[in-house]
């Protein structure tokens, strides 16, 4: 946080900031919460999918002077758990550790034998014809087995997580209007826990196109000997 600036941002003291994301989301990069009416709250901010992103909320005409932490649900002064944080500089170091580690720890990168044995574990095998080879070498060079890759494409979509799933046509990134073809957040396939994305891959092979859809496989898997992705892996 003090590398991107927080540090008295708007009379906000770097306590603050820890505290906030200690009590939205208890520093969970992946947090979603549902509210009542609807509305969704995203990330370690908690940002509500009825709001701009937070930067834009800051920089919003008429906000400047006026917007607090109170719209994350923070009050300065408060009684709740964050009136009496103490600043020690040991207490903020603990909680920036603390935060880095979070930040991380639902990423993952697979070993390909990992991953080819995962894969095999969820029925990939042969699922619509498919060879466990095809999906290894999909998965290579579309993220490189990277749970939390993440790219952006140039007509706006966004493509996520392991199968980088496309959010014009498989899922929901509330950013851009989406087909949301899995019927799923996109900030599901951003996990070490691969299960959603596997059960949207699996809906991506059922449509007419296939395995085709992915640019990955296109170019680099198609018509070629796969063997050497699944060599080794006792599958």
């Amino acid at each position: 946080m003090r590398c991107y600036g927080l540090v008295g941002y708007y009379n906000h003291t770097l306590a603050d900031w820890l505290c906030l994301t200690s009590s939205a989301s208890n520093f969970n990069t992946s947090a979603i919460t549902h509210r009542f009416d609807g509305a969704k709250f995203y990330g370690i901010f908690q940002n509500a999918s009825l709001m701009l992103s937070f930067g834009v909320l800051l920089s919003e005409p008429g906000n400047q002077h006026n917007l607090q932490l109170s719209i994350f649900g923070y009050k300065k002064g408060s009684s709740s758990s964050c009136g009496h944080i103490r600043t020690r500089k040991n207490t903020i170091m603990r909680s920036l550790l603390v935060l880095l580690f979070l930040a991380v720890a639902n990423a993952k990168i697979f070993e390909r034998c990992e991953w080819a044995r995962t894969l095999k574990a969820n029925g990939m095998d042969g699922y619509y014809g498919i060879s466990l080879a095809d999906w290894v070498c999909l998965t290579r060079w579309e993220s490189n087995y990277n749970t939390m890759a993440k790219n952006t494409n140039n007509d706006g979509s966004t493509d996520f997580g392991i199968f980088q799933i496309n959010s014009y046509w498989w899922c929901n990134d509330y950013i851009i209007n989406s087909h949301n073809g899995c019927n799923m957040d996109c900030s599901a396939f951003l996990s070490d826990n691969v299960s959603a994305a596997i059960t949207c891959a699996k809906r991506v092979v059922r449509d007419p196109q296939g395995i085709s859809a992915w640019y990955g496989w296109r170019s680099n898997c198609d018509g070629r000997d796969l063997s050497s992705y699944v060599s080794g892996c006792g599958v």
